[in-house]
């Protein structure tokens, strides 16, 4: 089995054909290498194949039936199975439905259908529906933190700055980190009138 460490030889293919031949080709010149091994020092080394990639069209490319109607025969073949005007699939779902969905994070969020293809967070419409629009740099947080509990009074509208230092001093409690804020804020204050 070939050890990791790269000759001074092999490095020296790499820097001569890697760019434009790939990692497959050097990889024939250096037995016991595998092409995704030279790849991988090839990326090390600040060097990426800029040559043809084969089985992926090139940039301008016209397709070959581009502009063609398809044939009577295989179009009337095909017609049983193709979507006619308007068609819906069975499982779309209606306006004001409720999805769940997982972000990121791994947080689920139930969002609500308003129309087809817009979809909002419902926490977001429940707060909205009662409040009014949601200002610039703010979020709604849980209060009791169930994403799932989406009742008006476990919303709570923050501003950014605020969330940020709330999930900072989260192992404290509520009344705590209420405290913590204001302790913050008045040291910003004061700050500011320093300089």
């Amino acid at each position: 089995m070939k050890n990791n460490f790269y000759t001074t030889e092999e490095i020296a293919v790499i820097t001569a054909f890697y760019k434009n031949e790939g990692a497959t080709y050097c990889a024939g010149l250096m037995p016991g290498r595998k092409p995704s091994s030279v790849k991988q020092k090839a990326r090390k080394l600040g060097f990426y194949y800029e040559g043809d990639k084969l089985g992926c069209f090139k940039e301008g490319h016209t397709p070959a039936n581009k502009g063609a109607k398809m044939p009577n025969h295989v179009y009337e073949a095909a017609k049983a199975t193709m979507f006619k005007k308007g068609f819906k699939p069975a499982n779309t779902k209606f306006d004001g439905a409720i999805s769940l969905r997982k972000d990121n994070s791994g947080y689920v969020y139930k969002f609500i259908r308003l129309k087809c293809a817009k979809w909002v967070q419902l926490h977001r419409y429940v707060w909205e529906q009662a409040n009014g629009p949601i200002p610039d740099k703010h979020i709604i947080r849980f209060i009791n933190g169930n994403t799932l509990d989406v009742q008006l009074d476990n919303l709570e509208l923050l501003s950014m700055d605020k969330n940020a230092i709330i999930n900072r001093h989260a192992k404290y409690p509520r009344s705590l980190q209420e405290s913590i804020y204001q302790f913050h804020k008045l040291n910003r204050e004061i700050n500011a009138k320093k300089y």
